[in-house]
C-alpha cells in the first residue's frame, strides 16, 4: 500500500513539474487512473465539470504520450 502512494505520488509530481500541468489535471489522472474513479466523481472530489475533467485527462495523456513516458 505504501509503495503505492509513493508511486502515485511520484507520478503526479511528474505530471505536474515537467509538464507544467496545473494542479487538476494531475490529480485527475491520479484519481481516474490510481484512485478508480468515474469522471463524475472526480468532478465533485475536485470541485470543477464532468466535461472539465475529459478534458484534463485528455491534455495529460497526451503529454505522457508526447514524453515517452510510457515506453
Amino acid at each position: 500500500f505504501i509503495n503505492n502512494i509513493y508511486i502515485i505520488q511520484q507520478l503526479g509530481l511528474f505530471l505536474y513539474t515537467r509538464h507544467n500541468l496545473f494542479y487538476t489535471i494531475a490529480e485527475s489522472i491520479r484519481l481516474k487512473y490510481f484512485g478508480d474513479l468515474r469522471n463524475k466523481e472526480i468532478a465533485t472530489v475536485l470541485g470543477i465539470s464532468e466535461k472539465t475533467v475529459a478534458s484534463n485527462l485528455t491534455r495529460a495523456l497526451d503529454k505522457i504520450r508526447q514524453s515517452n513516458f510510457l515506453q
